[in-house]
């Protein structure tokens, strides 16, 4: 995983400038940039790339091609880490498990909800043994994706 700290973000909209400043714009097949979005939760920022669904010849959905990434501004100290390209809950989720928080769910910023920052947070006794069993289940996928594909 890649970090880069700055300033902790506090809307959505900063989030996005610490990505835009640290990371590469992603390109659509066209070269056009594509959409970002931001998904906020209790502790961070989720920001990932938006792509139209790939679809074969008599217009069939496709899997997604292998790669890409999402990444999470925390809201605690600004730090900026990558993510394996999971769905949005699957990526908080595994978040908050290398940080040793519960899971919880997405916060909706179309309601306007706002939840407390985690302060204080101390990793919980086995979770860097967690994070390597996180970390060896992603490869597994990834490996048994690219041999299906």
């Amino acid at each position: 995983m890649t970090s880069d700290r700055q300033a902790p973000p506090t809307t959505p909209e900063q989030a996005l400038g610490i990505v835009r400043s640290r990371f590469a714009e992603p390109r659509l097949p066209d070269g056009s940039p594509a959409e970002l979005r931001v998904v906020e939760f209790d502790m961070g920022y989720l920001v990932h790339a938006v792509f139209a669904p790939v679809t074969d010849a008599a217009g069939r959905p496709q899997p997604a091609p292998p790669g890409g990434g999402k990444i999470v501004v925390s809201k605690e100290t600004g730090e900026a880490v990558t993510m394996p390209n999971y769905p949005t809950q699957a990526a908080i989720d595994l978040y908050r498990r290398q940080r040793g928080c519960p899971e919880r769910r997405v916060l909706s910023t179309a309601r306007g909800g706002h939840h407390p920052r985690r302060t204080g947070a101390v990793p919980m006794p086995g979770t860097r043994k967690k994070n390597l069993w996180a970390a060896a289940l992603a490869l597994a996928a990834l490996a048994t994706a690219l041999l299906t594909w």
